[in-house]
């Protein structure tokens, strides 16, 4: 987790491994203090296949991004995706915001 997160920080900051390596700790170390925020620590893929792999074994039901999104209503879509999804389908261009 960290080394993704740090190769993230890396490419869009256009800095070295180790600064960049510094800072996905410090991220990490700051949202793993609060339980409500360790949850947007860990990557979404790896969280659905770990859930997915769950359900395979106890239901043998097992389940995609593609099954998530099909099965996802408006509002349970945070308005960025909406954004990006709106610009695709009528396309447009769009312009990455960082928070």
């Amino acid at each position: 987790m960290i080394d993704g997160l740090a190769a993230e920080i890396q490419k869009r900051e256009r800095i070295d491994f180790v600064g960049a390596n510094r800072r996905a700790r410090d991220r990490i170390a700051t949202g793993w203090a609060k339980p409500e925020t360790r949850i947007a620590l860990v990557p979404g893929k790896e969280v659905l296949s770990k859930i997915s792999e769950w359900s395979q074994r106890k239901w043998d039901v097992g389940f995609g991004t593609a099954t998530v999104a099909a099965n996802m209503t408006r509002s349970e879509i945070v308005s960025e995706v909406k954004t990006v999804i709106e610009a695709i389908e009528s396309s447009q261009a769009f312009r990455y915001r960082e928070t």
